[in-house]
C-alpha cells in the first residue's frame, strides 16, 4: 500500500481510491469516474497479483491509459468514438506509448515556452448564468466571489481584487471589450491553458520515470520469463518481486498521482 501521509491534498476518487490535488487528470466528472473505476480495478490487480509479469503490465496499462486520455481530451478525439467502443481514436489514431509520451512532452514543452497571460487563470462562467446566479441567489453569489478571492489567493495571487481594483474577477463573454485585450502577445497558447496546467507535474522527471516503464512493459510483454523482467528493473535476489511491486505503485503515485487510502484514514492528514 501506497504511503499517502505528505503535504499535498487529495481528492477521494472511490472508497478506496484518492487522487492528489497536482495529478495530471484532464476531463469531465465522467471522465473522472471512469478513470477512478480503472485505476481502482488496475492497483486491486496489482496489489493481489503473485505474478511480476501482470504487474508490470497492469502498470503500464494504466498509465498507457492516462496519457492517451490527456491527449484525447486535448483535442476532442472522443467525440468521434463510437458509442458501443468498437471504433476508438486513442487507439485507434494515437500512436504507441513511446510516441504518445513524445508528442506529449513536445507539446507541453513548445506551449510552455509560450507568453503567459494572467486572465487565463480567471474563472469563467456564462454572462447569463452570472446574472441569473446573482438576482436570484445574492447571498450566495457573494459568498462565491469570497471563495472565488480566497482560491486566487492562493494559487494565482496577481488576480486577487485587491491588486486588480474590482469587486470580483470573474471572466465572462462580457470581458472581451476589456482595453487588456489589445495587449496580448501575438504568440500564445495553442491549446487550453488550463490542460497546460493540469500538466505541471509533467517534468524530465517524469518523462523519464514514464520510459523507464515502458522499458520494463517490453520486455514483459514479450517474455514470461521473471529472471529477464526483473534484470530490466534491475532488480536481482529474494526480494526483487517485492520491490518491483512497491516501485510499480510507487510509479502510479508519482506518473499519475493515484493511491490506495490507508483502512480507515482521511487521505489528507
Amino acid at each position: 500500500m501506497t504511503d499517502i501521509s505528505d503535504n499535498d491534498e487529495y481528492l477521494d476518487m472511490s472508497e478506496s481510491m484518492a487522487m492528489r490535488d497536482s495529478a495530471p487528470f484532464y476531463g469531465s466528472v465522467l471522465d473522472l469516474k471512469d478513470y477512478a473505476k480503472i485505476a481502482e480495478d488496475c492497483i486491486n490487480a496489482i496489489e493481489n497479483s503473485t505474478s511480476i509479469r501482470q504487474v508490470v503490465l497492469e502498470t503500464w496499462l494504466l498509465v498507457d491509459y492516462a496519457i492517451r486520455e490527456l491527449l484525447s481530451n486535448l483535442w476532442g478525439l472522443k467525440q468521434f468514438n463510437s458509442e458501443d467502443g468498437d471504433f476508438d481514436l486513442r487507439y485507434e489514431l494515437l500512436p504507441s506509448f513511446d510516441r504518445c509520451t513524445k508528442l506529449l512532452e513536445n507539446v507541453l514543452s513548445i506551449q510552455r515556452s509560450l507568453e503567459e497571460n494572467p486572465d487565463d487563470h480567471l474563472v469563467e462562467m456564462p454572462t447569463q448564468f452570472i446574472i441569473f446566479y446573482k438576482n436570484n441567489y445574492p447571498d450566495e453569489f457573494n459568498r462565491f466571489l469570497q471563495i472565488e478571492q480566497d482560491y486566487y489567493q492562493k494559487y494565482y495571487p496577481q488576480l486577487t481584487a485587491s491588486k486588480r481594483n474590482a469587486l470580483s474577477t470573474i471572466k465572462t463573454s462580457i470581458t472581451i471589450t476589456s482595453p487588456k485585450t489589445t495587449l496580448l502577445p501575438k504568440r500564445r497558447y495553442y491549446v487550453k491553458k488550463v490542460w497546460v496546467d493540469a500538466l505541471r507535474d509533467l517534468d524530465e522527471t517524469w518523462f523519464r520515470l514514464a520510459r523507464r516503464l515502458n522499458k520494463a512493459r517490453n520486455v514483459a510483454a514479450h517474455s514470461y520469463d521473471t529472471n529477464k523482467i526483473l534484470s530490466a528493473f534491475g532488480y536481482a535476489g529474494p526480494n526483487a518481486a517485492d520491490q518491483i511491486k512497491r516501485e510499480c505503485m510507487e510509479m502510479l503515485r508519482k506518473l499519475l498521482g493515484v493511491v490506495q487510502k490507508p483502512v480507515g484514514e482521511n487521505p489528507r492528514s
